[in-house]
């Protein structure tokens, strides 16, 4: 039998009342795999599954000229038996016939017992079905017996010529392992589920962290030196930056017990003691806002895109009144202005006497800075900053002091080590032209700052240079401020 080919592996016949039987035995049918230990053994047939089956109840109508071609076809009958069949045994019988004289071999036909009856060979067979199991035992299953499942385990067995014990224990292995494996899958989606669950949770639940330092990376917040909350109590001051939905929105420098707490005066660069970030809908970078120690806005910056910043100041008297972005230690007085009008080919500035303008002066109004043209490195961090008067054609501007922009290095943390203060050469134009920027070069005047840190991320020390690189004294008359720290990074003297 290996050898022959039938379309079809089942043909199922039964009476027209026992239609749910013959689906249910058509469905079993059609999804049942044979274990693969019970392939090799198979002495019948060698494909492991038990489908096409057939069970068209139009085919088993008398006269049905296409039964004889599909009985032809198929491999095994199945006869769904029952007191039904033996009550409507002409159809039944007549399937029986055609199936023997297309040469099937009465072995092939299955009869498929659903009725509970003492004698089911007496009143559930067909007439046909009868007779034949008078000349020879038509083996079959019952499945009043034991159950459906093993009646059905035992047609199986049958049909591949196995021996239901061994059909049945293996099918008992395949079903521990198909649990097991259903297990595994459940607690492996239920892992994914909680994981997925969690982070969607955590996405939207704003989290805190701790920091020594922090700088800027792209424009927004970012922590250096990771702080524990349970080390805070016994710090001066700390860094708290403040996440959600993957985005920073808030960056702030606390004392220990969470209030703002403002920069030592003598090591202030000019950063906010708080910023508060607002983002685009696509996650870029729209506005930050900056706070002093009072929680009074002194600044807010409108990223127009990634290097160009509209500048919007609160006249509060703060230390970015006049828009600038880093407090310098250049003397804003009228000798320092000249000479760097001098260099840069506007000198004539007025005197103030008649209320007059020379040729080449920058008029009051524009020495306002309205936008800030950022270059950054290819770590995202600030590299060079230049000011501009207007939000139309980024005119050169200075701040009070004369500086046009800034220009810095850092290390690996994003920290300044250094800030240059910058002018520009020739003819004002447009901050734009990065080229026309140099770092002041007067000797004997602060023309930048240094700075370096210790192993534990605090600011040791801040030295003002001029522009051969020298110490030289700033408008707080100090050369270089050295801050001392206790063991908990608290300063205890600045000298």
């Amino acid at each position: 039998m290996k050898n022959e080919t039938f379309d079809y592996y089942v043909y199922i016949v039964y009476a027209e009342r026992d239609r749910r039987w013959a689906r249910w035995l058509a469905r079993n049918l059609n999804t049942y795999r044979l274990p693969h230990s019970s392939q090799k053994e198979s002495e019948r047939d060698e494909t492991a599954h038990c489908r096409p089956v057939l069970h068209d109840p139009q085919n088993i109508s008398m006269g049905n000229e296409g039964i004889r071609t599909e009985l032809e076809r198929s491999r095994f009958l199945f006869v769904v038996c029952s007191r039904n069949t033996l009550a409507d045994t002409a159809p039944v019988d007549e399937v029986i016939r055609r199936f023997l004289d297309a040469g099937a071999a009465a072995d092939r036909i299955i009869p498929f017992i659903v009725d509970d009856d003492p004698q089911p060979e007496k009143n559930c067979f067909s007439l046909l079905l009868q007779e034949l199991n008078q000349t020879r035992t038509i083996l079959g299953a019952n499945v009043n017996d034991s159950g459906r499942r093993r009646a059905f385990l035992k047609a199986v067995a049958y049909m591949y010529g196995l021996k239901l014990e061994a059909l049945e224990s293996e099918e008992s292995r395949r079903r521990k392992r198909a649990r097991r494996n259903a297990a595994v899958i459940a607690a492996v989606c239920s892992v994914a589920v909680a994981v997925i669950g969690y982070r969607a949770w955590d996405y939207y639940v704003p989290k805190t962290a701790y920091f020594v330092d922090w700088t800027q990376r792209e424009g927004i917040a970012e922590g250096i030196g990771s702080l524990k909350k349970s080390e805070l109590a016994k710090m001066d001051a700390h860094i708290t930056i403040v996440s959600s939905r993957g985005l920073v929105r808030e960056c702030r420098r606390e004392s220990a017990d969470g209030t703002l707490c403002a920069y030592l005066p003598q090591i202030d660069p000019g950063r906010p003691v708080r910023v508060t970030y607002e983002y685009r809908e696509d996650g870029t970078l729209s506005a930050a806002n900056w706070y002093d120690a009072a929680d009074s806005l002194t600044m807010r910056l409108v990223y127009v895109n990634r290097r160009t910043i509209d500048v919007y100041v609160e006249q509060s008297g703060t230390p970015h009144d006049d828009g600038s972005y880093w407090r310098t230690e250049r003397l804003p007085d009228e000798l320092a202005q000249t000479e760097i009008m001098d260099e840069t080919g506007l000198a004539g500035m007025s005197d103030g006497t008649d209320g007059s303008t020379a040729e080449g002066a920058l008029p009051e109004d524009e020495q306002v800075i309205l936008r800030y043209l950022a270059d950054y490195d290819e770590a995202g961090y600030l590299s060079e900053l230049r000011y501009t008067s207007s939000e139309i054609y980024n005119t050169m501007t200075t701040d009070e002091a004369g500086v046009a922009g800034l220009r810095f290095e850092r290390d690996g943390y994003g920290r300044a080590t250094a800030v240059r203060y910058l002018t520009y050469l020739g003819g004002r134009g447009s901050a734009t032209d990065a080229d026309a920027y140099s770092a002041m070069a007067e000797k004997g005047m602060v023309c930048g700052e240094r700075y370096t840190y210790s192993d534990r991320f605090d600011l040791e020390q801040v030295t003002y240079v001029d522009g051969e690189d020298a110490p030289t004294a700033g408008v707080s008359g100090y050369a270089a401020v050295q801050i001392l720290y206790d063991g908990h990074h608290n300063p205890v003297e600045v000298q």
